[in-house]
C-alpha cells in the first residue's frame, strides 16, 4: 500500500494540534505537597560589629602594625606571598622572632567562610569573641608547636593566624597552651589593624 507524503505529513500534523491542545495553558503543574515539606532554612545571621573585607586587606600591612615584641617576633618587615599554601589565591605574611623561635603567619581570606573552614579541620575549635567578632582557637594535638586562630570578619571570608615554633625541634620551647592564649591577643591587634 501506497501512502502519499502528503497525507503523511497532514496526520502528523493533526496530532501535533491535538497534542498541544492538551497541554494546560497556564503555569507548569506542581507535584502536590503534602504540608511537611519546609523550604531549607537560611543559615544563622552572625551578629559582628561590622563586615570587615578581606579582599582589601592587605596580610603585610597588619602584620607589620603589630606591638611584634609584644608576642616575641622580631621588628623587622613581614614576608609577603601572594598565594597562600592554606588557603590558595590568597595573600599570606609571615614574620618570626630568631631569639624566641616564633613565626606568625597571617592569610586574609576572601574565597572561604569560618564555618566552612571549621567543618574542614580534625581538630575541635573553641570559640571565644575578639573584639565582638565570633572566632575559633585551634590547638591540633598532633602539631604541639602551633595555635591556629579564624575570625568571622565577613559572610564568606575569614581571617586566619598560625601562631608557632618557627623551628619545633630547637630552643626555646613556647608550649601550646600559652600559644593558644596569645591568639586572641594577636587576632585582637589585627582586627584593630583592619579599623575593627
Amino acid at each position: 500500500m501506497r501512502i502519499r507524503r502528503g497525507a503523511v505529513a497532514t496526520i502528523a500534523l493533526g496530532l501535533l494540534v491535538a497534542l498541544i491542545g492538551c497541554t494546560p495553558s497556564g503555569p507548569a503543574a506542581q507535584p502536590p505537597t503534602t504540608g511537611d515539606s519546609a523550604p531549607p532554612e537560611a543559615p544563622p545571621k552572625v551578629e559582628r560589629p561590622k563586615n570587615l573585607d578581606m579582599a582589601k586587606a592587605d596580610p603585610c600591612e597588619l602584620v607589620d602594625g603589630l606591638p611584634r615584641k609584644t608576642f616575641g617576633l622580631d621588628d623587622r618587615k613581614g614576608l609577603a606571598d601572594d598565594d597562600s599554601a592554606v588557603f590558595p589565591g590568597n595573600p599570606s605574611c609571615f614574620t618570626l622572632g630568631f631569639r624566641t623561635n616564633l613565626g606568625l603567619s597571617v592569610v586574609t581570606v576572601s574565597t572561604e567562610g569560618v564555618t566552612s573552614y571549621i567543618e574542614s579541620v580534625n581538630v575541635y575549635p573553641t570559640p571565644v569573641t575578639v573584639k565582638g567578632y565570633p572566632a575559633y582557637v585551634l590547638a591540633p594535638e598532633r602539631q604541639p608547636e602551633n595555635c591556629y586562630g579564624v575570625v568571622d570578619v565577613n559572610d564568606g571570608q575569614l581571617l586566619y593566624l598560625s601562631y608557632g615554633l618557627n623551628i619545633p625541634d630547637e630552643e626555646p620551647i613556647t608550649p601550646q597552651q600559652k600559644l593558644c592564649e596569645q591568639v586572641p591577643q594577636l587576632a585582637e591587634e589585627l582586627l584593630a589593624g583592619l579599623g575593627a
